[in-house]
């Protein structure tokens, strides 16, 4: 469904945090990193590992980035 609209990935683990801080009138942000195809879309079985290892590499691009992101504030 969420291709079917445009998106090129579909994240839940931020959805209700970020419905959430809308309802209040919150502006709001996420950054998410994606570290897997999902079930059923992987040629191959998903693993606990394999998602530790990729967000392990992610690691240090995300702290830059939310160190300039903060720096701007």
């Amino acid at each position: 469904m969420a291709r079917r609209f445009g998106a090129d990935a579909a994240c839940m683990s931020s959805a209700h945090e970020m419905d959430l801080g809308a309802a209040l009138g919150l502006r709001t942000g996420a950054v998410s990193c994606i570290t897997n195809m999902g079930t059923g879309l992987s040629p191959h079985p998903l693993t606990h590992h394999e998602v530790e290892q990729v967000a392990g590499e992610a690691a240090g691009r995300l702290e830059a980035l939310l160190a300039g992101a903060i720096a701007r504030l």
